[in-house]
């Protein structure tokens, strides 16, 4: 669960736009890789935010003592880009792609999270 204490934290107009931005993101992107919101609420000045219940993200998991194997690493990355792939499908940049933000779980499942800094790009690039 993701808890933003707004009023605590004095939030600009701004981030509470993007907090807003990234729970309607969050529920609107359904996929295998992507973090899901399951339930978004506000209760006595916080926003609060369930999400996928997951184990470790790739910090956590990249210990120095412990060696994986390249098919391990090749699959990590292959589950990455596939929700890097569904985001742009979107027209949806995520801007903070990072070890922390990479997830995944005992049954081998691979989420990205945090889509506080995430886009929408409203017109083509062309």
């Amino acid at each position: 669960m993701k808890i933003i204490k707004y009023k605590q934290l004095n939030l600009s107009d701004k981030e509470f736009k993007n907090m807003n931005l990234e729970i309607g993101l969050l529920q609107y992107l359904v996929h295998d890789n992507i973090c899901s919101c399951i339930e978004a609420y506000d209760w006595r000045d916080c926003a609060f935010i369930v999400l996928d219940l997951m184990d470790l993200n790739i910090t956590e998991f990249c210990r120095p003592e412990v060696k994986y194997t390249e098919n391990v690493c090749k699959y990590v990355l292959r589950e990455t880009l596939k929700g890097i792939e569904f985001l742009h499908a979107r027209h949806i940049i995520h801007r903070d792609i990072k070890s922390d933000n990479i997830l995944f779980n005992k049954q081998g499942l691979v989420k990205l999270a945090d889509f506080g800094c995430a886009a929408q790009l409203t017109r083509s690039l062309d």
